[in-house]
C-alpha cells in the first residue's frame, strides 16, 4: 500500500494529500471539511446525546424493600433496573421525587487518590470532593472509604443522583461489579465494590475500568464528540485503551477489550509486568522511559541526565528535561517510543478503522518530540481509507477519569 505524508498541519490547514489530521486541545468540534486537493472528507455528524430519546417514559414505582418510592426513567420495552442486581437495600437516604434527575455521581479510584464528583449528563461537575488513598490500609477499610466518599458528595446533590460509577485501573469485570486485580492498589484482587455503594445509596452502581471509561469520556464530551467508532489510549506510567463501536463502549467477551499496551512489538523485548516480552507498555511508558534513563545513566555516556537525576533514579520526566537541554541521546530515546507508540496505534487503526484516536495521559507532556515520531509511524501504517483517521489530543485534562466514570453510568441509564 501506499506510504502516507506525515506532515502535520496546523490546526485549521490541509494537507494536499489525503492525509487528515487534526490536533487542537482547544477546539474539539468535528465539522465538515474538505482537502485542498478538492476531495470531500465526509462530515462528522454531532449528536447530542444529552436529550431524552423519543420513547422514554418517566414513571414512579415502588420497589420491594425500599422506604421510599424511586423514580425510574425508562424505554418502550425495556427492563428497569428492580433495585436487586445491584444489592441495595432499603435505606436510600433520599426523598422521592417527581421526576428523574440526570446527574450521576462518579468517582476516579486510583493508587495515590480517591477523587468523586457529582455530573450532570452535559458534563458540567457540580460538586466533588478527593482523598488520597491509604497506603497501608486493608481492602475492605479502602471499600468503605470509597462508599463513604461516595456518599458525602451524593448528599451535596439537591435531587438524588441516578446512578454512580467508579473508574479504576486494572482488570475489570463490569457485568459482575468485580475487581479482579488492580496492579497499583495492593490487595485489591476479586472483590466487588458495586454492592456496597448501592446497598449505601440505594441507586445503581457500576464499575469500569479506566481506561474504557476515558475513551466513553471523550466520545460523550470530549475531543471525540461526533464521531461513531473510536480508539482512545492513555499514556502515562503504562498504556491503556478504550473502544467505542457505533456509539458505545466496546468490552469484548470477557471485558478485556482496549487493552493496546499488551500488544507484542519485538518478542525478544523487556519483559512487561503481564509476562511476556517485548508488550507496548515495556517499551514505551512512564515506566518504559524511566528504564532507558537508568540505563544511559548507568552508561555514563548522559552528563546532562546525570546532573538533573543526582544519586536517585531516574525518570521519564528527568529523561525529558534533559531532552530538552540538549541531550541528543535522550532525545533519541524520546523519539524511539514515539515511532514505537505509533507502530502499535496504527496496527490497532487497521484492525478497527475508527472514525478516530484520542489521546491522553502524562507522557503528553513531552510534546512533538513524542508525538511527531508517533503521528509519523501511525499514519505509515495506515491502509487505505485509514489515512484518513482523525488524531486528537484529549480535552478532558485531569477530569477524564471522573467524565468517563459519568458517560458510563449515563450509558447504562440510556440502555434501560
Amino acid at each position: 500500500h501506499a506510504r502516507v505524508a506525515t506532515n502535520v498541519a496546523q490546526p485549521g490547514e490541509l494537507h494536499a494529500s489525503a492525509l487528515r489530521l487534526v490536533i487542537d486541545s482547544d477546539d474539539h468540534r468535528l465539522g465538515d471539511e474538505r482537502e485542498a486537493d478538492g476531495h470531500e472528507v465526509r462530515p462528522a455528524v454531532r449528536r447530542d446525546r444529552g436529550q431524552p430519546r423519543h420513547g422514554k417514559r418517566i414513571k414512579e414505582v415502588a420497589l420491594p424493600g425500599f422506604e421510599h418510592g424511586v423514580t425510574v426513567r425508562r424505554r418502550r420495552g425495556r427492563r428497569k433496573w428492580d433495585g436487586r442486581s445491584r444489592g441495595a437495600t432499603a435505606a436510600t437516604g433520599f426523598d422521592k421525587v417527581d421526576g428523574v434527575t440526570r446527574i450521576v455521581l462518579a468517582a476516579d479510584f486510583g493508587g495515590t487518590h480517591l477523587r468523586a464528583a457529582l455530573i450532570s449528563e452535559d458534563g458540567e461537575i457540580l460538586q466533588r470532593r478527593e482523598h488520597q488513598t491509604p497506603e497501608s490500609a486493608s481492602s475492605q477499610s479502602i471499600i468503605a472509604e470509597v462508599v463513604e466518599l461516595l456518599a458525602s458528595v451524593a448528599a451535596l446533590a439537591s435531587e438524588r443522583p441516578a446512578a454512580a460509577c467508579i473508574a479504576t485501573a486494572g482488570l475489570i469485570d463490569a457485568a459482575r461489579g468485580r475487581v479482579i486485580l488492580a496492579p497499583n492498589i495492593p490487595g485489591f484482587r476479586n472483590l466487588v465494590l458495586t454492592t456496597p455503594i448501592a446497598e449505601r445509596l440505594g441507586i445503581p452502581a457500576y464499575i469500569e475500568n479506566d481506561a474504557s471509561a476515558a475513551a466513553l469520556g471523550e466520545f460523550r464530551f470530549g475531543a471525540a464528540r461526533g464521531t461513531r467508532h473510536l480508539l482512545h489510549a492513555t499514556v502515562g506510567t503504562g498504556i491503556g485503551g478504550g473502544i467505542v463501536i457505533d456509539g458505545k463502549l466496546y468490552r469484548g467477551a470477557s471485558g478485556l477489550a482496549g487493552e493496546i499496551g499488551h500488544i507484542i512489538l519485538d518478542p525478544a523485548g523487556p519483559r512487561c509486568n503481564c509476562g511476556s516480552r517485548g508488550c507496548l507498555e515495556a517499551m514505551v511508558s512512564g515506566v518504559a522511559f524511566a528504564a532507558r534513563a537508568k540505563r544511559l545513566l548507568e552508561s555514563g555516556k548522559s552528563p546532562v541526565l546525570k546532573e538533573i537525576a543526582g544519586s536517585r533514579d531516574p525518570t521519564a520526566a528527568d529523561l525529558y528535561t534533559a531532552a530538552t537541554k540538549g541531550d541528543q541521546l535522550c532525545e533519541a530515546e524520546i523519539r524511539h517510543g514515539g515511532h514505537l507508540l505509533g507502530l502499535g496505534l496504527g496496527s490497532v487503526v487497521n484492525v478497527l478503522n475508527p472514525d478516530a484516536v484520542t489521546i491522553s495521559g502524562g507522557l503528553l507532556a513531552m510534546g512533538e518530540m513524542l508525538l511527531g515520531p508517533m503521528k509519523a509511524a501511525m499514519y505509515s501504517l495506515a491502509y487505505g481509507p485509514a489515512a484518513g483517521t482523525l488524531l486528537k489530543v484529549s480535552t478532558l485534562g485531569d477530569d477524564a477519569g471522573l467524565l468517563g466514570a459519568a458517560a458510563v453510568a449515563l450509558e447504562y441509564l440510556e440502555a434501560g
